[in-house]
């Protein structure tokens, strides 16, 4: 009985050595793994601001023109209190959505999700949200089921990696970042121009309006988002600290990206668009701190003739579309 025992005891201790010398192995080769760990009675304090900002040169109709047009802002606050955990993983989460508001220029709109309360089930494939308060709308509860609990999982690894190990990220996970961006938010108006009387921008295009034209802009960077390839590098693992960038760009003149093969038609746009964004993430709370994600997409159609605009109407534009997000442990 006792060598049973003796012999249990020394299981053990091989065991818990076994074990021991697997996480000194882990920590030798320096890699870490990226999860998202929101434990029970835990609350972070989410933060998201959304800018996108247009300028459009208006050629046609014997006139030519070049107009900033109105900069859109998303503001979105909520918290994300952990109800239930699984191994560490958030499984059951009440989410409070504090602010959500869109402005353009001066004009400021409350979405209906201010004040929502929902709460999220998590499992390995998917989530399932069940409203407490409130109505954030279809829309918004569409995007949060078809997506992971934060937008940022979308841009991690997907295996272990260590300071200096790149990894990409597909324009999917990018296009699907916009939807979470602009989830339950208005759109900018499409029928008229957002201000008094035709502008030179509209005299130009003849029955164009400036809302059609932002408008217009936005589609071009979603369906170019779809198309990206996304670098992204562990530059730095500190104190638990790790600090990733992304680096990407596509464009109708890439012959190097087989997703594009074919892309440029004649009589089509020309249509570019470039990323660069930087990610902090504390691996040890497995906590995102903060995420930069900037985007420049161009479009070039200049000798098309647009849609709903005069018959030799064309232009060009440009869009900066700035997401800058944190969390915070309240």
């Amino acid at each position: 009985m006792r060598s049973r025992s003796l012999g249990m005891l020394g299981f053990a201790l091989l065991l818990g050595t076994a074990l021991a010398l697997g996480e000194d192995r882990k920590k030798e080769d320096g890699k870490v793994e990226f999860v998202l760990k929101l434990s029970k009675g835990v609350t972070w304090q989410v933060e998201q601001t959304v800018s996108a900002s247009q300028n459009w040169k208006a050629i046609g109709n014997g006139a030519s023109h070049d107009e900033k047009l109105e900069t859109q802002t998303i503001s979105v606050k909520y918290a994300d209190e952990g109800v239930e955990e699984d191994e560490g993983r958030p499984a059951l989460v009440r989410r409070t959505y504090t602010e959500v508001k869109s402005k353009i220029e001066k004009d400021t709109k409350t979405a209906p999700a201010q004040g929502a309360v929902l709460l999220l089930k998590i499992s390995k494939r998917s989530i399932s949200a069940t409203v407490e308060k409130g109505d954030p709308g279809k829309e918004m509860i569409g995007v949060l089921q078809s997506m992971p609990l934060d937008p940022v999982q979308l841009l991690l690894p997907s295996k272990r990696v260590k300071e200096g190990d790149s990894w990409m990220v597909a324009g999917k996970a990018v296009q699907l970042l916009h939807a979470w961006a602009q989830a339950g938010i208005p759109p900018r108006p499409k029928a008229k121009a957002p201000r008094k009387g035709a502008s030179k921008t509209e005299e130009a295009l003849g029955a164009m309006d400036l809302g059609s034209i932002a408008t217009l802009i936005e589609n071009t960077r979603n369906d170019m988002s779809a198309k990206l390839a996304v670098s992204a590098n562990l530059v730095s693992l500190k104190d638990g600290a790790a600090t990733i960038e992304y680096v990407g760009r596509s464009g109708s003149d890439d012959e190097k990206n087989p997703a594009l093969a074919g892309m440029q038609i004649p009589g089509m746009p020309k249509t570019s668009i470039e990323v660069k964004a930087t990610l902090t993430f504390h691996v040890d709370e497995g906590r995102p701190l903060d995420l930069d994600w900037k985007e420049l997409s161009t479009l070039d159609a200049s000798a098309v003739p647009l849609p709903g605009a005069g018959p030799s109407a064309g232009g060009s534009s440009k869009e900066e579309w700035n997401l800058k997000r944190t969390w915070k442990v309240k």
